[in-house]
């Protein structure tokens, strides 16, 4: 019988949403071996894909009104104006919920299929908990990306009695998983982390194989989203001393159309965010030119990071991907800022200095680039938060970040769009920053 269930589930994820690589009028097998088994994880149209929308909410860019208007969807215009509340009307299958679910789904065969093995060998024994922990890592980071968007802020009082999202833990398309509250996703996805630590190898082989670095650096992203700083500095440093290296832009090459390499030394886990055209690296989705221009010049990410076209719109193509697509993976760089950033949130200035220090000489002339100093924590933590901003540019990040900084009562921005004449402000006391489920899939567990 469950060679029937696994077969339906991989047909049915096959022909809906063309996830496998292969034909669905092939001859499925049910995966058996552990060769397999592990080629379920591998499938790059099913994983490495994370969602948009937090990007496309987020205030990093202004669109013209051309591009407002040329966005693929009313979902997408939605989410760029901070619509939540309308913007899944009229629409089924959002790709945004779906394909973390199916990633979900993915893993949740793997383990499953893994917990019938028996007779292995030990060396058998030693690659079936390495793809174990790499599918509890895989069904973690999908439940976090998913919970960043449809999730409020896990404040740990309130976190039990708010509404989080279905946890499913096993491959049943039959029986839906029910909603779990907002502590308790949480709570899963740092148990899988956690757990997926001590089965992977140390190090990564390759930036799509996640390890045990990749497991306690996605911890270090999760814990800082929450605003527990002792955690996600302690994950942070575990990642870190597992071993790294940081590229030195003084080496790299404005004159390219993409300055950086897909498999770069910085790179510990790989994903991207999904492609919409009419967002992604197109010429009307603008940066800043406050912004940018308050960069300094001996710093490389302003012509490593970003395009001046002759008409004067500078646009974003530092990706991590070696192409158009946004990376919104896991990098060495984004854990020096978590360190600094919690060093300094716990009143330890000097460490946290140490760490920003260590990756800013990377990212400015060698000629002229003079360490940070200052005074006081406060001034530590301002210099740390504007890195984090140039740094964490278009990763996918920065809509977390302004939903625990509103946590913290430090939101000091107003989020206002501007587009065909009238402008869209944003109140996030009213939604705490989280998109609404699609109806849907509310629908689906209410009848």
């Amino acid at each position: 019988m469950k060679k029937k269930i696994y077969l339906l589930l991989i047909v049915v994820l096959t022909s809906c949403e063309g996830f496998l690589d292969e034909k669905p009028n092939r001859n499925l097998a049910v995966p058996a071996s552990l060769d397999e088994i592990e080629a379920l994880l591998n499938h790059t149209s099913v994983f490495f894909l994370t969602p948009t929308y937090q990007l496309i909410a987020s205030d990093e860019y202004f669109l013209t009104d051309a591009g407002f208007n040329g966005l693929n969807n009313f979902t997408q215009q939605r989410a760029h104006l901070r619509d939540f509340e309308t913007m899944f009307e009229g629409v089924s299958n959002v790709a945004e919920w779906s394909t973390p679910y199916s990633q979900i789904m993915y893993s949740n065969i793997v383990l499953d299929l893994l917990d019938s093995q028996t007779d292995l060998t030990n060396s058998e024994k030693q690659k079936a908990d390495r793809i174990i922990g790499a599918a509890m890592f895989k069904r973690a980071f999908a439940l976090f990306n998913l919970i960043l968007n449809h999730g409020e802020f896990p404040d740990p009082i309130s976190a039990a009695s708010k509404n989080g999202i279905p946890v499913p833990l096993v491959p049943d398309i039959a029986n839906p998983a029910p909603f779990a509250n907002l502590s308790d996703t949480y709570l899963q996805i740092i148990n899988d982390l956690e757990n997926s630590a001590g089965l992977m190898q140390e190090r990564p082989t390759n930036i799509s194989t996640p390890s045990s670095q990749s497991a306690f650096a996605l911890l270090a992203r999760v814990y800082l989203s929450m605003n527990d700083f002792e955690n996600a500095l302690k994950y942070s440093e575990k990642a870190l001393q597992m071993g790294y290296r940081l590229m030195d832009y003084n080496d790299k090459d404005p004159g390219l159309a993409f300055p950086f390499e897909m498999e770069n030394e910085e790179v510990i886990y790989y994903s991207v965010v999904m492609f919409y055209s009419g967002f992604v690296n197109s010429p009307e989705t603008r940066v800043d030119p406050v912004f940018f221009n308050n960069i300094p010049e001996n710093d490389l990410r302003k012509n490593l990071f970003f395009r001046t076209n002759p008409n004067g719109a500078i646009n974003f193509r530092g990706t991590y991907s070696g192409n158009r697509d946004y990376f919104s993976g896991l990098t060495t760089s984004e854990l020096f800022l978590i360190k600094a950033e919690c060093h300094a949130r716990l009143s330890e200035e000097v460490a946290a200095l140490e760490s920003l220090n260590e990756l800013m000489q990377m990212r400015f002339d060698r000629d002229t680039f003079m360490p940070l100093t200052g005074e006081t924590a406060e001034e530590v933590l301002s210099f740390v938060l504007e890195e984090r901003k140039k740094e964490l540019f278009f990763r996918g990040i920065r809509w977390s970040d302004l939903k625990r900084f509103h946590q913290l009562g430090e939101l000091e921005i107003q989020l206002i769009r501007e587009v065909n004449g009238t402008s869209y402000a944003f109140q996030p006391s009213s939604t705490g920053f989280g998109i609404p489920i699609p109806p849907e899939e509310l629908n689906l567990r209410n009848e």
